[in-house]
């Protein structure tokens, strides 16, 4: 169960990330190794029509499949 969580957040980093990238280079690469700002740029700049769907989506996803990997 936690893998099909840690799949869809995982979908949802990779829609923010590649806003990213066609927003800049710099901001994609930064969103790329450092999650926090992938989470930061999703809230702030990430312009999507399901933008807070893909935002809440990716922590609530991330959280709940990490508490579900360590619980089971």
């Amino acid at each position: 169960m936690h893998w099909i969580l840690g799949l869809i957040a995982a979908v949802c980093l990779i829609v923010i990330i590649v806003d990213a990238f066609k927003n800049s280079i710099v901001k994609g690469l930064i969103s790329l190794f450092c999650g926090i700002y992938a989470i930061y740029y999703g809230i702030v700049e990430f312009e999507h029509e399901y933008k807070w769907p893909i935002v809440i989506g990716a922590i609530i996803c991330a959280l709940g499949g990490g508490v579900l990997r360590f619980v089971f």
